[in-house]
Protein backbone atom coordinates (compact mmCIF):
# COMPACT_ATOMS: atom_id res chain seq x y z
CA UNK A 1 0.00 0.00 0.00
CA UNK A 2 3.10 2.41 0.76
CA UNK A 3 4.43 1.76 -2.97
CA UNK A 4 0.88 2.59 -4.55
CA UNK A 5 0.82 5.76 -2.49
CA UNK A 6 4.49 7.60 -3.52
CA UNK A 7 4.03 6.21 -6.80
CA UNK A 8 0.37 8.18 -7.04
CA UNK A 9 1.96 11.15 -5.23
CA UNK A 10 4.79 10.93 -8.10
CA UNK A 11 1.71 11.18 -11.06
CA UNK A 12 0.01 13.92 -8.77
CA UNK A 13 3.08 16.10 -8.94
CA UNK A 14 3.99 15.36 -12.40
CA UNK A 15 0.49 16.35 -13.10
CA UNK A 16 0.66 19.79 -10.76
CA UNK A 17 3.83 20.98 -13.47
CA UNK A 18 2.77 23.21 -16.29
CA UNK A 19 3.75 21.35 -20.02
CA UNK A 20 6.81 23.91 -20.24
CA UNK A 21 7.94 22.46 -17.02
CA UNK A 22 7.08 18.74 -18.03
CA UNK A 23 8.86 19.42 -21.61
CA UNK A 24 11.54 20.48 -19.62
CA UNK A 25 12.00 18.05 -17.03
CA UNK A 26 11.89 15.26 -20.18
CA UNK A 27 14.45 17.33 -21.88
CA UNK A 28 17.05 16.89 -18.86
CA UNK A 29 16.27 13.19 -18.17
CA UNK A 30 17.14 12.79 -21.71
CA UNK A 31 19.99 14.18 -21.37
CA UNK A 32 21.20 12.90 -18.48
CA UNK A 33 20.58 9.12 -19.84
CA UNK A 34 22.20 9.88 -22.90
CA UNK A 35 24.95 11.12 -21.09
CA UNK A 36 24.92 8.11 -18.60
CA UNK A 37 24.57 5.72 -21.57
CA UNK A 38 27.75 7.06 -23.74
CA UNK A 39 30.11 6.86 -20.06
CA UNK A 40 29.28 3.90 -19.94
CA UNK A 41 30.04 2.68 -23.58
CA UNK A 42 33.16 4.73 -23.80
CA UNK A 43 34.59 4.14 -20.58
CA UNK A 44 32.81 0.46 -20.55
CA UNK A 45 35.29 -0.30 -23.94
CA UNK A 46 38.52 1.07 -22.10
CA UNK A 47 37.78 -0.88 -18.93
CA UNK A 48 36.81 -4.19 -20.99
CA UNK A 49 40.11 -4.44 -23.13
CA UNK A 50 42.32 -3.12 -20.01
CA UNK A 51 40.57 -5.58 -17.36
CA UNK A 52 42.51 -8.53 -18.15
CA UNK A 53 46.13 -7.20 -18.61
CA UNK A 54 45.52 -4.73 -15.31
CA UNK A 55 48.43 -6.61 -13.56
CA UNK A 56 50.54 -6.82 -16.13
CA UNK A 57 50.79 -3.47 -17.79
CA UNK A 58 53.16 -2.23 -16.17
CA UNK A 59 55.53 -5.21 -17.24
CA UNK A 60 54.20 -4.95 -21.03
CA UNK A 61 55.41 -1.10 -20.54
CA UNK A 62 58.93 -1.78 -19.73
CA UNK A 63 60.96 -1.94 -23.09
CA UNK A 64 64.00 -3.85 -23.15
CA UNK A 65 67.51 -2.41 -23.39
CA UNK A 66 68.09 -5.62 -25.81
CA UNK A 67 67.62 -5.31 -29.09
CA UNK A 68 66.67 -8.84 -31.21
CA UNK A 69 69.08 -9.80 -34.13
CA UNK A 70 67.35 -10.01 -37.53
CA UNK A 71 64.16 -8.27 -38.77
CA UNK A 72 61.11 -7.82 -36.86
CA UNK A 73 58.12 -10.62 -36.44
CA UNK A 74 55.13 -10.35 -34.71
CA UNK A 75 54.40 -13.65 -32.23
CA UNK A 76 51.11 -15.09 -31.17
CA UNK A 77 48.95 -12.39 -30.78
CA UNK A 78 49.85 -8.59 -30.16
CA UNK A 79 48.95 -6.47 -26.99
CA UNK A 80 48.64 -2.93 -28.09
CA UNK A 81 48.92 -0.26 -25.35
CA UNK A 82 48.97 3.51 -25.48
CA UNK A 83 51.76 4.60 -23.29
CA UNK A 84 50.37 8.05 -22.55
CA UNK A 85 47.22 6.57 -20.74
CA UNK A 86 48.17 3.32 -19.59
CA UNK A 87 45.81 1.17 -21.21
CA UNK A 88 45.16 -0.88 -24.10
CA UNK A 89 45.03 1.36 -27.51
CA UNK A 90 41.14 -0.08 -28.24
CA UNK A 91 41.20 2.36 -31.37
CA UNK A 92 44.35 0.39 -33.31
CA UNK A 93 43.38 -3.02 -31.17
CA UNK A 94 40.21 -2.92 -33.01
CA UNK A 95 41.62 -2.68 -36.49
CA UNK A 96 43.56 -6.23 -35.77
CA UNK A 97 41.93 -9.29 -36.81
CA UNK A 98 40.87 -11.70 -33.86
CA UNK A 99 43.28 -14.41 -34.67
CA UNK A 100 46.34 -11.75 -33.98
CA UNK A 101 44.63 -9.57 -31.08
CA UNK A 102 45.14 -10.44 -27.74
CA UNK A 103 42.52 -10.92 -25.29
CA UNK A 104 43.92 -12.68 -22.13
CA UNK A 105 47.78 -12.71 -21.25
CA UNK A 106 48.51 -16.12 -22.25
CA UNK A 107 48.40 -15.02 -25.34
CA UNK A 108 50.41 -12.67 -25.68
CA UNK A 109 53.93 -12.59 -27.68
CA UNK A 110 54.34 -9.24 -29.03
CA UNK A 111 53.78 -6.21 -27.25
CA UNK A 112 53.44 -3.07 -29.18
CA UNK A 113 53.62 0.15 -27.37
CA UNK A 114 52.22 3.34 -29.14
CA UNK A 115 52.94 7.44 -27.89
CA UNK A 116 50.91 9.98 -29.56
CA UNK A 117 51.39 13.11 -29.93
CA UNK A 118 50.18 16.23 -32.22
CA UNK A 119 53.59 18.47 -33.16
CA UNK A 120 53.02 22.15 -34.83
CA UNK A 121 54.01 22.51 -38.12
CA UNK A 122 52.67 26.25 -38.80
CA UNK A 123 50.01 28.31 -38.11
CA UNK A 124 46.60 29.71 -39.48
CA UNK A 125 45.76 33.46 -39.18
CA UNK A 126 42.20 33.81 -37.77
CA UNK A 127 39.85 35.28 -40.08
CA UNK A 128 37.80 37.10 -37.71
CA UNK A 129 39.75 41.05 -38.14
CA UNK A 130 38.09 41.98 -34.49
CA UNK A 131 39.57 38.45 -33.19
CA UNK A 132 43.02 38.78 -34.30
CA UNK A 133 45.85 36.10 -32.92
CA UNK A 134 47.13 33.25 -34.83
CA UNK A 135 45.75 29.18 -34.18
CA UNK A 136 48.07 26.36 -34.42
CA UNK A 137 48.41 23.56 -36.96
CA UNK A 138 49.09 19.99 -36.13
CA UNK A 139 50.83 16.76 -37.45
CA UNK A 140 50.09 13.42 -35.29
CA UNK A 141 53.36 11.57 -34.95
CA UNK A 142 53.72 8.30 -33.40
CA UNK A 143 56.36 6.54 -31.99
CA UNK A 144 55.83 2.87 -31.81
CA UNK A 145 57.86 -0.15 -29.96
CA UNK A 146 57.75 -3.97 -30.95
CA UNK A 147 58.73 -6.24 -28.42
CA UNK A 148 58.94 -10.07 -28.36
CA UNK A 149 57.65 -10.35 -24.82
CA UNK A 150 59.17 -13.87 -24.45
CA UNK A 151 62.71 -13.65 -25.28
CA UNK A 152 62.07 -10.07 -23.52
CA UNK A 153 63.73 -8.25 -26.58
CA UNK A 154 63.08 -5.06 -28.69
CA UNK A 155 62.49 -6.10 -32.28
CA UNK A 156 62.09 -2.29 -33.50
CA UNK A 157 61.41 1.43 -33.06
CA UNK A 158 59.42 3.49 -35.98
CA UNK A 159 58.36 6.84 -36.28
CA UNK A 160 54.74 6.95 -37.57
CA UNK A 161 53.64 10.58 -39.12
CA UNK A 162 50.14 11.62 -39.77
CA UNK A 163 48.46 13.38 -42.50
CA UNK A 164 49.24 17.01 -42.71
CA UNK A 165 46.99 19.67 -41.48
CA UNK A 166 44.35 20.98 -43.78
CA UNK A 167 45.35 24.16 -45.52
CA UNK A 168 42.18 26.18 -43.79
CA UNK A 169 40.22 26.02 -41.10
CA UNK A 170 36.97 28.18 -40.36
CA UNK A 171 38.17 29.57 -37.44
CA UNK A 172 40.47 27.65 -35.01
CA UNK A 173 43.37 25.29 -35.07
CA UNK A 174 43.14 22.50 -37.24
CA UNK A 175 44.79 18.71 -37.56
CA UNK A 176 46.08 16.13 -39.99
CA UNK A 177 44.66 12.29 -39.32
CA UNK A 178 46.53 10.42 -37.27
CA UNK A 179 48.23 7.50 -38.48
CA UNK A 180 46.58 4.79 -37.31
CA UNK A 181 46.18 2.65 -40.64
CA UNK A 182 49.67 3.35 -41.44
CA UNK A 183 50.74 1.63 -38.20
CA UNK A 184 48.11 -1.25 -38.29
CA UNK A 185 49.04 -1.49 -42.23
CA UNK A 186 52.95 -2.35 -41.23
CA UNK A 187 52.29 -4.59 -38.73
CA UNK A 188 50.22 -6.80 -40.51
CA UNK A 189 53.17 -6.94 -43.02
CA UNK A 190 55.12 -8.38 -40.58
CA UNK A 191 55.91 -12.00 -40.93
CA UNK A 192 53.72 -13.85 -38.31
CA UNK A 193 55.92 -16.60 -35.62
CA UNK A 194 53.27 -18.54 -33.63
CA UNK A 195 55.98 -20.57 -31.85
Amino acid sequence: MEKRDAWGAIKEQWRSLSVNEQVSAMVVAAFVFGYLLWAAFTTGETHWATHPFKNDLVKYMDVPETMGAGEPYLKRKVLIIDVSSKAVDTELSSMLPDSLRATRPEEVGSVVLVYCKQTTVGYYSSRNPLAGGMYNAYRWECNVTLTDEDKGVCLGKWVFKGGPPPSETGEGGGSGSKPTWDIVTYLLSLPRLDQ
